[in-house]
């Protein structure tokens, strides 16, 4: 008389009777033996894969933690290396600490799409060059913004708030494209004088005015780490002619320099 207990636990089941039981594709069933994360015993003589019922309960493991968002190889590691030190329990809040990074890294993309998308709705399409640009600088605003902490003191209610950060979105695009427009001119041209102006406007905007001349008291080696940490969208021709521009205008009415802005008066 069989033992009731045993029961069903030799039962084996071809891929396709597998693949009909658990509802996963034989196409997913062979890669996952492939990957080394559902490793079926193989029929002697023909080699065909060869399920039991405990490869039912691994194969559910597996699709637990590709839920929780593991790749294959991490799979592989938890449920195989027999040498591993971290429990299943750490591994998981291991786990979450990388989604919850993850999950920091998607908001602040979104955000980069949202306000670029918005920037587009309002002030029409752009060049690829100029869209990347603020879409990079919107991603590195906070390391951006450390630095300046660092280095100066912000005014009272500096930080940004979202409308706020729209609008400085919408005069960054306007201001590259009147850079791009006007490089070349002289730098006594009215244009380029109001352009100036503009500039030095949106950095007060940013810095204020005493940020903006403790700007000039930054040593090189520190204002090129903010180089690094900002993308310019101009071509080297573009640049040298604003540089160009900021100096005239600073030699002639005490602009400051470095990124500052407003005049002396």
């Amino acid at each position: 008389m069989s033992d009731p207990k045993n029961e069903g636990k030799n039962e084996t089941y071809s891929v396709g009777e597998f693949a009909s039981k658990t509802g996963v594709p034989i196409r997913t069933l062979h890669y996952y033996d492939e990957a080394g994360v559902l490793k079926p015993a193989k029929r002697p003589g023909s080699g065909h894969r060869l399920y039991t019922n405990q490869d039912i309960a691994t194969l559910q493991q597996v699709l637990s933690l590709k839920f929780l968002g593991f790749s294959l190889e991490q799979i592989r590691q938890t449920l195989y290396h027999s040498g591993r030190t971290v429990s299943l329990s750490e591994t998981l809040r291991l786990h979450r600490q990388a989604l919850e990074a993850r999950r920091a890294e998607i908001e602040a993309s979104l955000q980069a799409v949202d306000r670029t998308l918005k920037v587009l709705d309002e002030e029409g399409e752009a060049d690829s060059t100029l869209l990347l640009s603020l879409i990079r600088n919107i991603q590195l605003e906070k390391q951006q913004r450390e630095w300046l902490e660092q280095q100066i003191s912000l005014p009272p209610g500096s930080m940004l708030h979202s409308s706020t950060q729209e609008q400085l979105d919408k005069q960054f695009v306007q201001l590259v494209r009147e850079i791009r427009r006007l490089t070349g001119r002289p730098f006594q041209d009215p244009e380029t004088a109001k352009l100036v102006k503009d500039y030095m406007q949106l950095i007060h905007e940013l810095v204020g005015r005493e940020g903006a001349l403790a700007l000039t008291e930054i040593p090189q080696d520190e204002i090129d780490k903010l180089d690094g940490m900002f993308h310019s969208p101009y071509s080297e021709e573009e640049a040298a002619w604003m540089q160009g521009a900021i100096a005239y205008y600073a030699a002639e009415y005490g602009l400051i320099l470095n990124g500052g802005g407003g005049s002396n008066e």
